[in-house]
């Protein structure tokens, strides 16, 4: 690709910022295995793993791109009985990222094994109405998840709600 966006640290006013820098351009080669499994039971999975090289292009000192990893590995499990509740659990592991320190020199970070569960209750009616109550919980390790950006994600959150479809 071109014009990848990639970061450096800058000093201003004496403070150290992190500046969005564009690159020339950028290669990524990798693989990607994608699967479900669904015996037609009450559980299911799905699975995906990638490996990945990214490389900055043009003229650059450094090879790698910032916290763009280069394994990333997810499973989903999820039972869902009879009678509408669905349980469900999302393991997301991230490994082989780097990242600047104050200095401007990549650093290893560390690898993240983010996990979420989420549980429900849906209802139908005949009228076509379709109602869900859901408790979804985030990050229960409660990691330091850097996105692609660079900018952290949140730490564990919650979610509560009602889903209404006509």
């Amino acid at each position: 690709t071109w014009d990848t966006i990639d970061q450096q640290n800058v000093e201003v006013d004496g403070e150290r910022r992190r500046q969005r820098i564009n690159l020339e351009g950028s290669r990524v080669l990798g693989l990607e295995l994608v699967g479900n499994v669904d015996p037609g039971g009450v559980l299911s999975a799905r699975y995906s793993a990638t490996v990945s090289s990214g490389r900055a292009l043009g003229d650059t000192d450094r090879e790698r791109l910032v916290e763009k990893p280069g394994t990333l590995l997810s499973l989903g499990l999820t039972a869902a009985p009879r009678g509408g509740s669905t349980l469900s659990a999302e393991f997301v592991y991230t490994g082989d990222a780097y990242g600047l320190d104050p200095d401007n020199v990549l650093v290893e970070l560390p690898d993240v094994l983010h996990i979420n569960v989420r549980a429900s209750m849906r209802h139908y009616t005949s009228g076509g109405l379709f109602g869900e109550i859901f408790l979804r919980l985030d990050n229960l390790t409660d990691r330091s998840v850097f996105p692609q950006l660079g900018l952290p994600g949140p730490g564990r959150t919650v979610q509560v709600g009602l889903s209404l479809a006509w």
